[in-house]
């Protein structure tokens, strides 16, 4: 499965990146990392009862009352550790679906998130490739959560999710999400209010038994409902870093 942040869009894609997981941009997930060449296998969760975001008390950026975001298509711009390598940009499109938030990116992901009182959760995630074994459909029973509201320093919880490509190959993926709180990142010329999470995703193919880490540092917006910055390391190897950075927080 590619490197599904969710923040990711989370999510390495952990995502990836953007809010609505993961990886306007981003809703909260992570964005996966391939180009897709064909309509993607999804899988949708079961019927999920309708319920509303609370309105926040205060500010969202101190309160951590991480807001839906505005519909529309949102640019990202992505940098490497190689030196040598030009950034490349891909974008992400945000749209109000009966439930929920459709995100669809330029790199094959179709995912399906909702906002709830106390969580944004995942109700359906699809990844197309250049192969059957890079296509990738995820089962959400129950649905993955990817926030816990309203984000508080220190806290923090686990998900698990099985995924499937269409040769019936597994990956477990487990994943450990923290925030660590708020900071300030800078995007264009104003530094922008932003709430960090850490997630690292441990996935397991079966049956070869392989395994690898992916961590995913989130930076959110919580007023927003977007992912400003997320940073993506495979492993231990500083050599894998990928940053995606928001463009504009403003949707086309």
């Amino acid at each position: 499965m590619a490197d599904r942040p969710l923040l990711a869009r989370a999510t390495a894609a952990v995502g990836a990146a953007v809010l609505a997981g993961g990886i306007g941009a981003a809703v909260v997930h992570a964005p996966a990392r391939r180009t897709a060449r064909r309509a993607a296998t999804t899988t949708t969760a079961p019927p999920f009862p309708t319920t509303s975001m609370t309105v926040p008390t205060g500010d969202p950026d101190v309160t951590g009352e991480v807001q839906a975001p505005q519909p529309g298509l949102y640019r990202y711009r992505e940098t490497t550790s190689v030196s040598d390598q030009p950034p490349t940009e891909w974008a992400e499109e945000l749209t109000p679906v009966a439930g929920g938030i459709r995100v669809k990116t330029t790199r094959g992901v179709d995912e399906t998130v909702r906002f709830e009182p106390f969580d944004e959760v995942e109700l359906a995630y699809a990844q197309a490739g250049d192969t059957v074994a890079d296509e990738v459909a995820c089962t959400e029973q129950p649905p993955r959560r990817l926030l816990q509201l309203p984000l508080q320093p220190g806290a923090h919880w686990q998900t698990d999710t099985t995924c499937t490509n269409l040769l019936g190959s597994r990956l477990v993926d487990h994943r450990v999400i923290n925030v660590t709180g708020p900071r300030t990142v800078p995007l264009g010329p104003a530094d922008i209010k932003v709430w960090e999470l850490v997630v690292v995703s441990r996935q397991t193919e079966q049956p070869s038994g392989f395994t690898r880490t992916i961590t995913t540092t989130l930076d959110i917006s919580a007023r927003r409902g977007v992912v400003v910055r997320q940073v993506i390391q495979q492993g231990s190897d500083p050599s894998t870093l990928v940053t995606d950075e928001l463009i504009s927080l403003t949707p086309a």
